[in-house]
């Protein structure tokens, strides 16, 4: 019959992809329950004779500032750390060949991280010019 490892090959790639359904699941319920509490308010305000502003249904995103790329480099650079570290405990001689994966992920991360890191470095050197041309 079936052993445990044979069983453990195919729960874990199950269990990885239930997972990342079950999250961009999550996150589409949420948006979607927010524009229905958004479209309640304005029935009850038409409904009560209220005037809705042009604007209100417009939902701008704020711009990300330089420390709001930096704070991702960050995280996406621990991540990578955290996956080189498993990488690097969980290897042994007989599991030589099946950290590829972990690698892979890791290295992902980390071109992430440094990507967003630099990027809020260079975006923080920009908005120091423009402080400096507006001052003057």
């Amino acid at each position: 019959m079936y052993g445990l490892e044979d069983l453990e090959d195919i729960l874990v790639p199950i269990a990885f992809f239930a997972t990342a359904i079950a999250i961009i699941f999550i996150i589409f319920k949420y948006l979607s329950n927010d524009k229905k509490r958004r479209y309640a308010v304005i029935e009850k305000a038409i409904e009560s004779g209220q005037q809705i502003p042009e604007n209100f249904l417009i939902v701008k995103k704020a711009e990300k500032s330089s420390f709001d790329y930096f704070k991702s480099g960050i995280i996406f650079t621990f991540l990578a750390v955290a996956f080189w570290l498993a990488y690097l405990l969980g290897n042994d001689d007989r599991t030589a060949d099946k950290g590829f994966g972990l690698m892979f992920v890791a290295a992902f991360f980390s071109a992430f991280g440094l990507a967003f890191i630099l990027i809020g470095l260079l975006r923080r050197n920009q908005e120091k010019t423009e402080v400096k041309t507006t001052d003057e």
